[in-house]
């Protein structure tokens, strides 16, 4: 288990997963702030729209998904739209639906492929599951930990950077799809 397993690609996508995630729930706001100006009320709705966006795609929409493109199609479209989300969301002009697209647009990727990741953990587990869901649980906790502290430093610097960062960190662990 732990860091020598074969397992090992999927925990690091559960931690990049997680990271992902934190690093929008920090930047996005602060940077509505920011740009857009935004009141406390617009922060409520861009996490209503991940919400919204989540739970359509998880409850409705998923098992079409990978039934039709597969598990690991799923991971890496999920992942790639994730990042494509939060690469643009710095540099979009002031237009507040912008800015709400561009969340439902991250959140349909966090939603393909957060799930898909657990599901292939399960999957390539035959003996010591709970372990294994354990293990992928605490990356998951290492990257909500790590990412708003990454988040907030980098923002400190500019903008655009936590976005940028987390979006270079995604696509460089697609080669573990």
């Amino acid at each position: 288990w732990g860091l020598k397993s074969n397992l090992m690609p999927l925990f690091l996508l559960s931690f990049l997963w997680s990271f992902g995630l934190s690093v929008h729930q920090v930047a996005a706001p602060l940077l509505g702030i920011e740009k857009f100006q935004i009141s406390t009320s617009d922060i409520g709705v861009i996490f209503t729209i991940l919400g919204i966006v989540t739970a359509v795609i998880q409850f409705f929409l998923l098992s079409k998904i990978t039934l039709i493109i597969g598990e690991k199609r799923s991971i890496l479209i999920g992942l790639v739209v994730m990042a494509l989300g939060l690469a643009i969301m710095p540099f979009l002009p002031i237009q507040l639906f912008l800015l709400y697209l561009v969340t439902a647009i991250f959140a349909f990727g966090s939603a393909v492929s957060r799930p898909v990741v657990t599901a292939l953990l399960s999957k390539e587990t035959s003996e010591g599951q709970g372990i294994t869901m354990g293990t992928s649980g605490s990356f998951e906790s290492l990257g909500h930990f790590i990412g708003p502290l990454v988040a907030g430093f980098l923002f400190g610097l500019s903008a655009a950077t936590p976005f940028l960062f987390s979006t270079a960190l995604m696509l460089g662990l697609l080669v573990f799809i």
